[in-house]
């Protein structure tokens, strides 16, 4: 029984801790930026007008990383990508869930009169853990890099970098990014 209390107590630990214990040990590393898609489903564009105005940014992200959770689903086979395509297919990868955080967060931006303020970016890197290059792990091509997203203040230059995949299957949104 004591041992099972253990167990438990250090599951639960790691559990509330799960943030925490990722953005300490999973570093990502930016290799290259992909253009921003544009949303031009009248339907989602609509139900996003419908949402309260917010001039926080962190509400922002938070909104768009609730939104890619809702709507899309991961998998590791062929899928979409195109935003505009996955309300259809909602079966996507880590490059769907970048393109489609950064077109809904540029939506929302927009909508908040914030887009001269903060831009965000869908970007392709590299993952470390400990600082080991995770993609030299895998043998298959679907691990050979990873999508993200960086939103930055244009007057500060501070910088929050997201992964709406992990959000949906980790519950973890913000990740510590790099160059």
């Amino acid at each position: 029984m004591k041992y099972l209390k253990f167990i438990l107590a250090s599951m639960f630990l790691i559990f509330v801790l799960r943030g925490f214990l990722f953005r300490a040990t999973v570093q990502y590393y930016e290799a290259s930026s992909l253009p921003n898609r544009v949303i031009g489903d009248e339907a989602f564009l609509q139900w996003v007008d419908q949402l309260p105005p917010t001039s926080d940014i962190h509400e922002i992200a938070k909104r768009c990383l609730q939104i890619c959770a809702e709507r899309l689903r991961f998998t590791d086979q062929k899928c979409d990508t195109d935003p505009n395509l996955l309300f259809a297919s909602q079966k996507t990868n880590c490059i769907g869930y970048a393109a489609f955080f950064s077109a809904t967060c540029q939506v929302l931006l927009h909508q908040n009169h914030l887009e001269k303020k903060y831009a965000v970016q869908h970007l392709r890197g590299h993952l470390s853990f400990l600082g080991m290059n995770v993609h030299r792990w895998f043998g298959s091509p679907f691990f050979k890099d990873h999508d993200y997203n960086l939103i930055q203040d244009k007057e500060t230059g501070e910088r929050f970098y997201l992964d709406a995949s992990t959000y949906d299957l980790l519950g973890i949104g913000y990740v510590n990014g790099g160059d």
